[in-house]
């Protein structure tokens, strides 16, 4: 288990330059490479050249570093320079290179260990609080194991569609509607930083190997940057349990549960919320979870947008491909328990449009929402023909199920320790180390 590889796509291009740190064998030739190398194609054959040489490689070739710690490549779709390569990330382990009709495949193959190093001081650089950051490498940990066991298996066929080049990811802010899906680590994973958060290494090294079991399995946890003070308890294990939309608690302790799919109750929560650990406009803490120029720009645990008829009309055409003319009415039809919302119907001028599951998602994520709690308040004045207009009141971010990730701050904060932190968020689930 301890040597298991995590093999990630980093791109697809008909040549490729690369700038090797260290000395890397060449496939199973005696022959080692160093420094800038420019990969192309011809006569299907893999063609490896620098200003010196050229090396002819079958139709996968691997390089594989002579000293691990010491070595290190970096890669780009443009021609060799110096300023580029200053740029680009740096990838520790193996360079796979393969052949793929015109095309030329590139793969970093690296250990466990090593993949959720880079994702969590990526995505948590100026944290310092040592049990939050031993629970996010518990969490990222068994992500990628379950990914590894049971996803990756039933996808081989589909691999070089399903992984998403980490080349064409591009945001470097830790996105507030969060894919909760395990996939989605792979694009998060950008290689290692120039600087690292020692903390997050001490995080590592007090849990390696250490995993979440539910049902005997290992299995990845949905986060939300906020939950807004409810977590619909929800695991993504397919294999042991369904979807479970009737299961919810706040993110506070011995707070009696209500039923947030009445909107009265729902209207209640947000205008009125509870105490929660989440509720907290501690800057300092906040500043560890997302950056300071985010933090000044939105609002985590309770927000309002306001949305046009025409903004939501274009999201629809553009995104889903539904034509419905002007929006003229937007309800929700369905929520969770914890109040989440599950079906929406859309009133259009022609006709009307019902949205659920990924295509819900995907009108959330294209009118730009924090998240999928809210309540909607229709405008008024509409028979002064004014454009019509929809009020959204919402609490927290993302899919509100799994762990909040600000409540897990918070209680790191004060005093709470990683185990504390699971059980407050999972339950039944529990940690095992698995080497």
């Amino acid at each position: 288990m301890n040597n298991h590889l995590v093999k990630v796509k980093l791109s697809t291009n008909s040549s490729i330059h690369i700038h090797l740190k260290g000395v890397y064998f060449f496939g199973e030739k005696q022959q080692t490479l160093i420094g800038d190398w420019k990969i192309s194609l011809y006569n299907n054959q893999l063609y490896f050249e620098n200003d010196n040489e050229i090396i002819i490689g079958d139709e996968e070739v691997i390089l594989s570093p002579v000293r691990k710690e010491e070595c290190g490549f970096q890669i780009t779709d443009k021609q060799k320079n110096k300023a580029i390569y200053n740029l680009c990330n740096t990838y520790k382990g193996n360079l796979i290179f393969k052949k793929s009709e015109d095309q030329i495949v590139v793969y970093n193959e690296v250990d466990i260990e090593s993949f959720v190093r880079s994702i969590l001081c990526r995505q948590f650089p100026n944290c310092n609080e040592l049990e939050f950051l031993k629970t996010q490498a518990v969490i990222l940990r068994s992500s990628v194991l379950h990914y590894c066991k049971f996803v990756e298996p039933a996808i081989e066929n589909t691999r070089e569609e399903f992984l998403t080049s980490v080349l064409q990811y591009v945001s470097k802010e830790t996105p507030l509607f969060l894919d909760s899906s395990c996939e989605n680590l792979f694009n998060l994973y950008q290689g290692f930083p120039k600087k690292c958060n020692q903390m997050a290494h001490v995080a590592l090294e007090d849990t390696r190997g250490k995993v979440l079991v539910y049902n005997d399995q290992v299995f990845y946890v949905p986060q939300a940057v906020c939950c807004g003070g409810v977590i619909n308890e929800y695991f993504k294990d397919k294999s042991s349990q369904s979807d479970n939309l009737n299961k919810h608690k706040y993110d506070a302790e011995q707070i009696a549960e209500v039923d947030l799919s009445e909107v009265s109750n729902l209207e209640h929560f947000i205008y009125n919320p509870v105490s929660c650990y989440c509720d907290t406009d501690d800057e300092k803490l906040i500043s560890q979870l997302i950056s300071r120029k985010q933090s000044s720009n939105v609002k985590l645990f309770r927000w309002n947008k306001v949305l046009k008829s025409l903004e939501i009309s274009l999201v629809l055409n553009n995104r889903l491909n539904i034509n419905i003319g002007k929006v003229i009415d937007f309800k929700v039809e369905n929520r969770s328990t914890g109040g989440r919302v599950v079906k929406v119907l859309i009133q259009g001028e022609k006709s009307k449009a019902i949205l659920s599951g990924s295509n819900l998602t995907a009108l959330l994520k294209g009118l730009n929402l924090q998240g999928n709690s809210f309540i909607v308040e229709k405008s008024k004045g509409v028979k002064y023909n004014r454009e019509v207009s929809f009020t959204l009141n919402g609490a927290g971010t993302g899919m509100d199920e799994g762990v909040c990730q600000l409540g897990a701050l918070y209680m790191a904060n004060n005093g709470k320790s990683m185990e504390n932190i699971i059980q407050h968020y999972l339950g039944t689930v529990y940690i095992e180390k698995q080497y």
